[in-house]
C-alpha cells in the first residue's frame, strides 16, 4: 500500500513538473518597458506598490479574460492571490484613492491592440509567444533565491 502511495506521488509530482511554458499565461509590454524583471519587483508592481518603469515612465496593468485558468495561476503565483481577490484587492484600492486598476480585457486581441499604442504598459494574455507581434516584448521573470 505504501509503495503503491509512493509512486502515485511521485507519478503527480512528475507531471506537475512537466507542465509546459505552453501552459502560463505571457506577460508582454510595450517596447518601452524592460525585457527581464524579478518575482519580487512584479509582485510590487501587480499590487500597485511600485508605479513608475526605470525610465520614468507610469506603469499600467493590463490582463485579457481569454483563459480565466491561465491568469488565475500566473496572478496566483506571481501576485499571492486569485484573479476574483486580486480584482477585489484593486477595487478597494482604488476607491480609497491609491491608484489606477488594472485594466481588463475579454479576449487577448483587444489586450494586444492596448499594448501596442499605449506606452507603459505590462498585459497578461494566454496566448501562444508564436503570436505576439514583434513590436512587443515578452518578459521574462527571474527569480532569486535567498539562500
Amino acid at each position: 500500500m505504501k509503495t503503491n502511495l509512493m509512486a502515485s506521488l511521485l507519478a503527480l509530482t512528475l507531471t506537475c513538473a512537466a507542465v509546459s511554458a505552453d501552459d502560463q499565461a505571457l506577460l508582454i509590454a510595450n517596447a518601452a518597458v524592460p525585457e527581464r524583471i524579478d518575482k519580487e519587483h512584479l509582485e510590487a508592481i501587480l499590487l500597485g506598490k511600485v508605479t513608475l518603469w526605470e525610465n520614468g515612465k507610469r506603469i499600467l496593468i493590463a490582463y485579457s479574460m481569454d483563459d480565466p485558468q491561465k491568469v488565475d495561476a500566473f496572478l496566483t503565483e506571481y501576485a499571492g492571490q486569485g484573479e476574483r481577490r486580486y480584482k477585489k484587492y484593486w477595487v478597494k484600492k482604488v476607491f480609497a484613492g491609491y491608484g489606477v486598476a488594472p485594466k481588463l480585457f475579454n479576449d487577448d486581441a483587444k489586450a494586444l491592440e492596448y499594448v501596442l499604442k499605449t506606452e507603459g504598459v505590462m498585459a497578461l494574455v494566454s496566448m501562444d509567444v508564436e503570436a505576439v507581434p514583434k513590436e512587443l516584448t515578452i518578459l521574462s521573470v527571474e527569480a532569486h533565491n535567498r539562500f
